[in-house]
């Protein structure tokens, strides 16, 4: 009764002063309650329309914020029923209560719950149904960002590592699922499962997933601390010899498949060909590297990792060979494409070249390669390691006919590597007006290639094949050994050609290979007439006469100064050299200062240009540039026959005489200045004595040496 006249009186609502039945009003009591505080109203009113003063029903919908922040479209029913969780929270609620999971595993540990589940979802339907709706979730721009956020921020957790783990450890031990991957990795080793899954990936892999990827991966490789435990995991897995050999199994049965290796050859191949990879790859493998190497411990891990890698697999009979197979068909395959090969060559050189433009990366380079080859060579056995098996590669290429023909043209082509004597011996020939072939593929006979041919010519038995004899180089066993054999193998085989040694000493004697040369093919110097007013007379350097008294000179090339030249017909025939005094203190002999007194150190005329007062006339036209000098001064060596006949007639007046000094005369009567086997020796790292001895040199005292002035 009294409940009756409450609702049906009239009253005043205490909240909003609106006249209602009771004490509030139904909006009132609506708004204040508990419940209402949990709706966010704004996005509810804007969502469905509602007006303010609206009084929401059971049935109605209303947006709430869960308590993991997300918000969530629920009935206003479950929101009084305290059903106000979203899916993901209420999950979590309901595991965390160990009856629910209890009862749950009991649920779906029976066999025909397994059944009816299994049948569920490997139906079509169910299958088509979750791809749909996956599809259409995901092509939601928010979703996709929400859903790769929430998956990165989880992988990074210790929960989901360890939970992978340990699902990953319980399922391996199932003989069942083992049997099971082992039946899937099989099945995918297929063809018609990787042409299935290559078209499924093209499909997907477009560009803008490609960006997309790239982008997420490269935002999680700058997390340290993702970095860290991915190589961290990655390291801890290796450790593991199953693990390892699994991996090197996999490797090795995919390498052995030639379908592989031609899919992979043509990707990389097409990855390389385009510049902005190749440019991108690169500075990032140059930048990363260059970091890593900078570190000494890394160095050496590296390198003992690889060494020990190394080892491991070419010492494994069956692998290596089973490398050596793959890598030599598929290379020699490539590298017949001459399109691959010129791409190579030009972004290896390309690349080389950039690199070791930088001054640091050649001196770090240099330091490591000098550091680890001094380290490894330190050790007796690495050394006779490597000297065991080069010795036996050498042997066993040399032994093959092709190998050795193959190396004669090859050395035959390697045209320009001319020795500074070959040069002197070709000026000779050129100079005894003699045919000859220099070092080239027409000098090749047989499997050697000789320093200079002279054809057979009038007066000669055989063709003449001229050997140049570097003192140091074939003084060696070794180079004696296949000296030997050289001449063997011409002796024998080719009876129509005989060979001549010249050693690189008697270059430095006056005339000796000149000589041997007359005497051998019967010729002498022919001379050249010629008139003084078309010689052309000019200051030249240094190089510029070298190889010219080198060839033509006693002694040689000598101290540098400032030197003359004559020549005919742009042809070089004769120089003068002027340098500092080699004496001390000669200018103050005559009262002079350094630089005011000159040494005619150099004077030598082509032997082919030979002629009255061509040597004073040249001496005097190179006095007269010499505007500085106050005083010239000449030295006439009478060991050589030398009596300044020449400065005579220049104008030279004798000054003083020095005393006598020895020389060296071989078995011959060949003269060598001392000066001259002095050098010789010191560049084979002997003393002036064991070179004489070794080469038949004997040390005799001859006459003094004139001193002439020009003032």
């Amino acid at each position: 009764m009294w409940l009756f006249l409450y609702y049906n009186v009239m009253a005043i609502c205490k909240i909003c002063g609106s006249e209602k039945h009771g004490i509030n009003c139904s909006l009132c009591r609506q708004r204040s309650s508990q419940k209402f505080k949990l709706i966010d109203w704004v996005a509810t009113r804007s969502r469905y329309d509602y007006p303010d003063n609206y009084i929401i029903q059971k049935q109605d919908s209303v947006i709430i914020t869960c308590q993991c922040g997300e918000p969530k479209e629920v009935l206003w029913r479950s929101v009084r029923a305290n059903r106000c969780l979203c899916r993901s929270c209420a999950s979590k609620a309901l595991w965390e209560d160990p009856e629910y999971r209890e009862k749950l595993d009991t649920i779906m540990g029976t066999d025909e719950w397994k059944e009816r589940h299994l049948a569920g979802c490997q139906s079509d339907d169910h299958r088509a149904k979750l791809s749909e709706s996956s599809k259409q979730n995901w092509e939601d721009a928010e979703y996709r960002d929400q859903m790769t956020s929430k998956i990165r921020e989880f992988v990074k957790t210790e929960q989901y590592s360890e939970k992978q783990s340990e699902q990953s450890k319980r399922k391996w031990q199932e003989e069942e699922y083992r049997q099971k991957q082992s039946a899937g990795a099989e099945r995918k080793n297929t063809p018609e499962f990787r042409q299935k899954i290559s078209g499924i990936v093209k499909e997907y892999w477009t560009d803008e997933r490609r960006g997309d990827v790239a982008e997420t991966v490269k935002e999680l490789w700058t997390d340290d601390e993702y970095r860290y435990k991915t190589v961290m995991a990655s390291k801890s897995a290796m450790a593991d010899p199953a693990v390892s050999q699994a991996i090197a199994d996999r490797v090795r049965r995919y390498f052995s498949d030639q379908v592989n290796r031609q899919h992979l050859s043509e990707v990389m191949l097409a990855l390389w060909s385009d510049p902005e990879y190749r440019e991108q790859m690169g500075e990032l493998l140059s930048s990363n590297s260059r970091k890593l190497w900078e570190n000494q411990d890394y160095r050496q891990r590296v390198v003992s990792a690889v060494t020990a890698t190394t080892r491991r697999i070419w010492g494994n009979p069956e692998l290596s060979m089973c490398l050596r197979k793959a890598c030599g068909e598929r290379s020699s395959e490539l590298w017949a494409d001459l399109e691959y090969r010129r791409i190579t060559i030009d972004a290896l050189t390309e690349r080389m070249k950039e690199v070791w433009a930088d001054p640091e990366y050649r001196d770090q380079m240099a330091k490591m390669c000098g550091e680890l080859s001094r380290r490894r060579w330190a050790d007796p056995e690495y050394r006779d390691r490597m000297i065991k098996i080069s010795s036996e590669s050498s042997r066993r290429r040399w032994a093959d006919p092709e190998y050795r023909e193959k190396m004669a043209e090859v050395r035959a082509k390697q045209l320009g590597r001319v020795s500074s004597i070959q040069r002197q011996l070709y000026k000779y020939l050129t100079d005894l007006n003699v045919d000859f072939v220099e070092e080239g593929p027409d000098t090749r006979i047989g499997y050697y290639v000789f320093d200079c041919l002279i054809p057979k010519r009038d007066g000669m038995i055989k063709s003449l094949l001229v050997e140049c004899q570097g003192d140091y180089w074939h003084s060696s066993p070794k180079a004696q050994h296949n000296d030997r054999s050289k001449f063997t193998y011409i002796d024998r085989y080719f009876p129509d050609y005989e060979i001549m040694y010249v050693w690189e000493h008697e270059f430095y004697a006056k005339d000796r290979v000149l000589d041997r040369l007359k005497l051998k093919l019967g010729v002498d110097i022919i001379t050249t007439d010629f008139d003084f007013n078309n010689i052309d007379f000019k200051e030249v350097s240094g190089s510029d006469v070298k190889e010219f008294l080198d060839a033509y000179h006693y002694i040689g090339k000598g101290r540098g100064g400032r030197c003359f030249g004559a020549f005919l017909n742009n042809n070089l025939i004769a120089c003068v050299v002027f340098s500092s005094p080699l004496r001390q203190n000669t200018a103050g002999q005559f009262g002079l200062v350094d630089g005011e007194v000159r040494e005619l150190s150099r004077f030598c005329i082509h032997p082919s240009y030979h002629k009255r007062n061509f040597a004073s006339w040249l001496i005097a036209r190179s006095i007269k540039s010499l505007v500085e000098c106050k005083l010239v001064v000449a030295y006439a060596d009478r060991t050589v026959g030398h009596t300044g006949a020449i400065y005579k007639a220049s104008n030279f007046s004798l000054h003083h005489i020095v005393p006598a000094d020895y020389w060296y005369v071989d078995g011959d009567g060949f003269v060598m200045h001392k000066r001259t086997l002095y050098g010789r020796a010191r560049q084979m790292k002997m003393t002036e004595s064991e070179y004489a001895i070794n080469y038949g040199y004997f040390k005799k005292f001859g006459g003094e040496k004139l001193c002439f002035i020009n003032n």
